[in-house]
């Protein structure tokens, strides 16, 4: 049942056009999982409600805006926090990573993404793009259906032969995956092809995954370009940069999402932009990894649709966008010298609309009428958003995620004053805790 609402004296903050608006006192009716009126009169929003009651939600002191949208992260790598830091991308990856992650249960793959989603409920987050080779018996895609969340998350359409080292296309099985889970609960859930990035699979495989994307009219998401060693071993290997050998391989021409993208020649820009290619931008994770920082500038500049990621737990240590955000606008203004570089529009657009797109939810993304509703509920009433002044500039360099009080997703609140609605999350950290101790104490030894 979706919940219906009349959010009233509530501020509004949303994408439009080219910009953000700002409407104080507004009324807000949500119904049948969209938004009906929005408006200042009670009277008009009150009326859409004849046969049924409605919540009233004051908006008192309060900032209703689209949830955040974390393009790009590793869900279940929540069980890897705080575990191998301080290391470089390489050795982390096939040191740490990587031989941990191949002896995760379907028990294991399934507390760490609940973990993980019930964090980003928590810190705004009612999207994401999740990359993860999952075990069908823990499918990323029933917990978005169980915990209501709008997920786009990615299938591999092979294995790893332990005897010969190389990849091996297995199209029945992605398949299966995709036809089984794409469109689910009510088009919330969206399946696409995962490409993990230019360096781990053999050359000729490049080719037969981007044949299959096309075949099945899906996405592709992707790493690209995100440290120097990986585009000089591209260059090696290939004669050309990451995103030259995508493109050669026929990956973009279906949908990608590329994360990071932190070192791009003037022709990658011109190819991601030539193929509408969205970039997922991992600030904390980049800085943390060593790995540089993206010029977003530069993207925005040749029209590139830029969103923001956190990137796995394991490398970010959080899955905040309130966090990525404000590191988002800070690199920016530090790399260009310039404290113009970006403004507190872009990056709001960049947390939002500009994320939902990227993922692929139409019609999601902005407050506007007709609209999924999908949105947060923002408490101004700390201190450290006193005074608030410029609500834009307060959500992006003033406000905490714990400020988040409610969110709502397709008309369905999965969290309503900081309790979750669909996720016990009791049993949720318990249960991810015995995850990590099996794998650390019994594996990793």
């Amino acid at each position: 049942m979706k919940d219906s609402v009349i959010f009233k004296n509530i501020t509004v903050v949303t994408p439009e056009n080219d910009f953000v608006q700002v409407r104080y006192n507004c009324c807000v009716s949500v119904k049948e999982g969209k938004y009906r009126y929005i408006g200042d009169s009670y009277a008009e929003a009150s009326a859409l409600f004849k046969d049924n009651e409605p919540e009233v939600y004051d908006g008192t002191g309060k900032i209703l805006m689209p949830c955040f949208v974390n393009s790009h992260t590793h869900l279940a790598m929540t069980l890897l926090r705080n575990r191998a830091d301080d290391r470089k991308l390489h050795e982390w990856l096939y040191g740490s990573v990587f031989p941990i992650e191949a002896k995760m249960r379907p028990e294991d793959l399934q507390a760490g993404t609940l973990l993980g989603i019930a964090e980003m409920i928590k810190s705004g987050s009612g999207a994401c793009a999740n990359m993860y080779v999952m075990h069908e018996d823990a499918m990323d895609t029933q917990l978005a259906v169980d915990t209501g969340i709008k997920l786009n998350t990615v299938i591999s359409a092979g294995h790893l032969d332990e005897g010969s080292g190389s990849y091996v296309l297995d199209e029945g099985y992605f398949d299966h995956l995709y036809d089984k889970y794409n469109g689910a609960s009510e088009g919330r859930v969206r399946c696409g092809l995962l490409v993990h990035s230019i360096y781990l699979y053999d050359k000729p495989y490049y080719g037969k995954l981007a044949e299959m994307a096309i075949r099945k009219g899906t996405y592709i998401h992707t790493h690209l370009s995100e440290t120097r060693k990986e585009v000089e071993d591209c260059i090696r290997d290939f004669g050309m940069t990451p995103a030259e050998a995508m493109n050669a391989a026929g990956m973009f021409d279906v949908h990608t999402l590329a994360a990071h993208c932190v070192y791009l020649s003037r022709k990658d820009l011109g190819i991601l932009s030539e193929k509408n290619v969205s970039v997922a931008h991992n600030p904390v994770s980049n800085l943390k990894l060593g790995s540089g920082m993206a010029d977003i500038r530069s993207m925005i500049d040749a029209s590139i649709n830029v969103c923001i990621g956190t990137d796995g737990p394991a490398s970010n240590n959080a899955l905040d966008m309130v966090q990525d955000m404000r590191f988002a606008a800070y690199i920016a203004k530090g790399l260009a010298e310039d404290p113009t570089a970006v403004n507190a529009c872009e990056i709001f657009r960049m947390a939002t609309i500009n994320g939902m797109k990227a993922l692929g939810f139409d019609r999601s993304g902005a407050v506007s009428e007709g609209w999924k509703a999908d949105l947060i509920i923002i408490d101004t009433g700390s201190e450290h958003m006193s005074p608030m002044a410029d609500p834009v500039s307060a959500i992006v360099y003033s406000m905490k995620s714990t400020d988040v009080e409610t969110l709502m997703i397709d008309g369905k609140m999965l969290m309503r004053k900081r309790e979750l609605t669909t996720i016990d999350t009791e049993k949720v950290i318990y249960e991810a805790e015995r995850s990590a101790e099996f794998l650390y104490n019994t594996v990793a030894k």
